[in-house]
C-alpha cells in the first residue's frame, strides 16, 4: 500500500512531462495490468495545459487498479458534449454526480479505441506481436524499386540527406575459368574467374544534415556500421548494383574564433568547407553466411503470385 501511495504521488508531481503511453507503460512495468487501467475524461471547460490530468492508484488484496483522467472525450475542454446537456447537469433538481458517473462508463470505451488508433503497437486486437508486424511491413516493401530503396535508407539514415539516382552502374559477375575441350568460346565466357558488366542500378549519397549534432562525431563509422548491419541484409541476394557514397565537409583552415562565436555551436568565420565523397558499397549484395540472416528471400518482383 505504501508503495502505491507513494508512486501516486511521484507520478502526479511529473504528469506534465508524460505522454499516455509513457504513462501506461510505467504502469505496466509497475504490475498493473491493461484491463485494470480505466479512462475518463476531465470534466472543465478550459483549455487544457497537459494531455493527463489527475491519475489515481488503488490497490487491494484482489488487484491493482489505475484511474487515468485525460484532457480527452466527452466532457473535456472542446469535448463532444453538447450545451443542453451541460445546462441540464446544472440544474438544482439534477444529481450532476451521477450524470457524470454514466458518462464515464462510455467515455472509457470511446478513449480505449481512441488511444489503439493513436498507437497502433498496443493494438492486441489487430496487432498481436508488433516487432514481428514491423517485420512483415518491411518485408513487403518492394526492394527492386526506388521508393522501396528511398524509403529504407531515408528510414536508416535520417540524420541524412538522401539522394537516389538510378544510373548504369558496371558489376563484376564472378565466372567460372576456361576448360579445354568443355569450354564453348563466346558472349557467355570470359578469361579469368570474373567479368565486368553494366546494367541499370542505384547510386545513392548520403550527406549529413546541418542540424545533425556535432560535426565532429564519428559519422562515418556510424554509417559504416549502419551499413553494414541494418542496409545489407535487406538488400542480399537483389540482383541490383548498389553504389552507395557519404558525402561529408572538412575545414581547411585552422581554428579561429571571432567576437561573440562560441566553441562547437557557431562556423568559423571567413572558412571555406570542402566536401569529400567516400564510398560505402559497390555492386550487388552477396553476402552468404558472413552476415544476418534476415529471412527474406526476393523472388520475383511482383508482389503477387499466384
Amino acid at each position: 500500500m505504501n508503495n502505491s501511495v507513494e508512486l501516486n504521488r511521484r507520478l502526479n508531481t511529473e504528469l506534465a512531462r508524460f505522454d499516455v503511453l509513457a504513462l501506461l507503460r510505467v504502469l505496466k512495468n509497475q504490475g498493473y495490468e491493461e484491463q485494470c487501467m480505466w479512462f475518463s475524461s476531465h470534466n472543465s471547460l478550459a483549455s487544457p495545459s497537459r494531455i493527463i490530468q489527475t491519475l489515481v492508484l488503488s490497490d487491494t488484496q484482489e488487484k491493482k487498479m489505475a484511474r487515468i483522467e485525460l484532457n480527452l472525450g466527452l466532457m473535456s475542454g472542446g469535448g463532444l458534449l453538447p450545451d443542453y446537456l451541460r445546462c441540464y447537469m446544472n440544474q438544482a433538481n439534477v444529481d450532476a454526480a451521477s450524470m457524470i458517473e454514466f458518462l464515464q462508463f462510455f467515455e472509457h470505451l470511446l478513449i480505449s479505441h481512441y488511444l489503439i488508433q493513436v498507437y497502433p503497437e498496443i493494438n492486441a486486437d489487430l496487432f498481436t506481436d508488433w516487432n514481428k508486424s514491423k517485420q512483415q511491413f518491411v518485408v513487403l516493401q518492394n526492394m527492386r524499386s526506388s521508393c522501396g530503396v528511398y524509403w529504407l535508407f531515408q528510414t536508416v539514415f535520417a540524420e541524412f540527406w538522401v539522394v537516389l539516382q538510378r544510373k548504369t552502374l558496371a558489376n563484376e559477375h564472378l565466372s567460372s575459368g576456361i576448360v579445354m575441350g568443355c569450354t564453348t568460346l563466346g558472349d557467355q565466357q570470359t578469361l579469368g574467374n570474373s567479368s565486368h558488366l553494366s546494367g541499370e542500378g542505384f547510386l545513392l549519397t548520403l550527406t549529413l544534415r546541418e542540424c545533425s549534432g556535432v560535426r565532429s562525431f564519428a559519422w562515418l563509422q556510424e554509417v559504416q556500421w549502419r551499413i553494414e548491419y541494418l542496409i545489407l541484409p535487406f538488400l542480399n541476394g537483389i540482383d541490383t548494383p548498389f553504389d552507395i557514397k557519404v558525402l561529408m565537409g572538412a575545414s581547411q583552415h585552422t581554428l579561429r574564433l571571432d567576437g561573440e562565436c562560441v566553441l562547437g555551436s557557431h562556423s568559423l568565420p571567413g572558412a571555406t568547407d570542402c566536401e569529400y565523397k567516400t564510398p560505402l558499397y559497390s555492386g550487388v549484395v552477396n553476402l552468404h553466411e558472413t552476415a544476418q540472416d534476415t529471412g527474406i528471400s526476393w523472388g520475383m518482383p511482383c508482389r503477387i503470385h499466384i
